[in-house]
């Protein structure tokens, strides 16, 4: 008989924060019949002769895809998706855990409407304070500019809170999203048959934004539930193997590839333009005060990257008209 549910987790030298993560879905399981899927992106501790060991323990229960190669976060849970017999797909994060009647409470949220393809938790810290998850999709330059110029202070709290989201936002409430962070992600079978899984082209960062948004363009819902809630260390595994600033650098140039592919060029490019002056005014108030901006150095460098690519493909499209 095939589970109800899967659980996919991707692990990437992570051991101890994976060991963590199953044995909490253990001590919060939910009411159905459920698998534990989890696909080992090459680690080079003892990952995999770990969960080797527990699946001696588990049995069925537990599915081991080891990678002889590090195959990035989106491919690696297709491949999960792709062997799944079940009916709906829990894509976990191994530094997430659940909160009791979490992955119950998802479930049920399914029930209220069949269009509904997705339903997200609500992420939290460590210390349990709220984890912005939820943002606008797509990003636009208005966005942009508003957030980078600070000029979301102008607004009233209430308007500012239901018009740009993240951190303006409290995630109080059961709400229709266009994006919820692949940290912790429940979808429906239906919606990966319909619209397949992550874009391949993506390694890390970018591809859950990119998959929210060809779930929403299908006609399918994503829907934040508050009450289910999820605890998301984040970022442990990255900053170990890239460092802080070059998971930085990783993390945009993944958010502009996201753009490339889901806007028009005249979209993203503007988009890139309001993001270089928002920077170019930071770097002159830093300059002002004798503050580093290193940080946003590399940032700049990144956005002119595609945007030279960007411009150079539009110059070439007009000089073959």
């Amino acid at each position: 008989m095939n589970p109800e549910l899967s659980i996919i987790i991707v692990n990437w030298n992570g051991r101890k924060l994976l060991e963590d993560c199953l044995n909490n879905i253990s001590n919060f399981p939910p009411s159905c019949n459920y698998e534990l899927i989890v696909i080992d992106n090459d680690s080079h501790d003892d990952s995999v002769a770990w969960l080797e060991k527990k699946k001696s323990e588990l049995g069925d229960r537990l599915m081991l895809i080891p990678n002889n190669e590090n195959v990035g976060f989106g491919r690696a849970n297709n491949q999960g998706m792709s062997v799944s017999k079940a009916k709906y797909f829990f894509l976990l994060n191994s530094d997430a855990f659940v909160s009791s009647n979490a992955i119950d409470t998802l479930l049920e949220d399914f029930d209220r409407d069949p269009k509904i393809g997705v339903v997200a938790p609500k992420l939290l810290n460590a210390d349990m304070t709220l984890q912005p998850s939820v943002y606008r999709n797509p990003p636009t330059a208005w966005e942009i500019l508003v957030i980078g110029l600070r000029l979301y202070k102008l607004m009233p709290r209430k308007i500012r809170s239901n018009l740009l989201l993240g951190p303006f936002w409290p995630h109080n409430e059961r709400k229709r999203v266009r994006f919820a962070s692949g940290a912790a992600l429940l979808v429906r079978r239906e919606v990966y048959d319909e619209v397949g899984g992550f874009d391949s082209s993506f390694h890390m960062y970018g591809e859950d934004q990119e998959f929210s948004l060809r779930i929403i363009r299908a006609g399918w819902q994503i829907v934040f539930c508050p009450s289910a809630e999820v605890v998301h260390l984040g970022a442990k595994s990255t900053i170990a193997r890239w460092g802080q600033t070059e998971r930085n650098t990783k993390f945009l140039a993944g958010y502009l590839h996201f753009q490339e592919l889901s806007l028009t060029k005249l979209e993203f490019i503007l988009n890139c333009i309001a993001a270089v002056f928002v920077i170019l005014l930071e770097k002159l108030w830093r300059s002002i005060l004798r503050r580093p901006s290193d940080d946003i150095d590399a940032s700049f460098q990144v956005y002119l990257r595609f945007l030279r690519v960007n411009l150079r493909f539009r110059d070439q499209e007009d000089s073959s008209d």
